[in-house]
């Protein structure tokens, strides 16, 4: 079911590693997420990141990422301190929600592991990605100015992808990130 919820492009999924030099590095996998892979990524042995939309430039989500920004985990010394980053990016994921609840949708948020949270709003049918860039303008339209310290992202977040690129990716939820 976590397959069927979550994962975009059926034909490629993307497995993440980290660097010597500590830095992320994203493989692409050029073959279906199957269960193994997926039980490998919740029991923290893997990182996996789905492609979000179809090759036919269809989605079945709208994820919002809404975290504390790289600047403030980079000047922050103190787990207290951060903390307190991490409940005004909890508060600006629940002005998300209260956005889409007033529009009348239903959506779900998850904690995305150490800088802050996910919401999800899961379409009954795969709709078109130039419809769900649209309904995040108009999202974008009701919230108010955010802080600086705060960093909103949403996926999909364009209508096409570049000529040869695969497309925007995001991480499975409930793994280790």
């Amino acid at each position: 079911y976590l397959i069927e919820l979550f994962v975009g492009r059926e034909d490629m999924y993307a497995r993440e590693s980290v660097t010597e030099e500590g830095k992320r590095h994203s493989e692409c996998i050029l073959e279906p997420l199957d269960g193994n892979v997926l039980r490998q990524h919740l029991s923290g042995e893997e990182t996996i990141e789905t492609y979000i939309a179809r090759n036919n430039n269809t989605v079945h989500y709208l994820a919002v990422d809404v975290d504390v920004s790289r600047k403030v985990l980079l000047e922050e010394r103190s787990r207290d301190g951060l903390e307190e980053y991490l409940r005004s990016a909890l508060k600006w994921a629940g002005k998300v929600q209260e956005i889409l609840k007033q529009m009348g949708l239903e959506s779900y948020m998850e904690f995305s592991g150490f800088r802050g949270y996910h919401v999800w709003l899961f379409f009954s049918e795969w709709v078109p990605v130039r419809y769900v860039v649209s309904l995040v303008e108009l999202i974008k339209s009701r919230m108010e100015e955010k802080p600086q310290e705060i960093q909103i992202e949403f996926f999909p977040a364009k209508t096409k992808k570049q000529k040869g690129c695969t497309g925007q990716k995001l991480k499975l939820p409930y793994g280790l990130h």
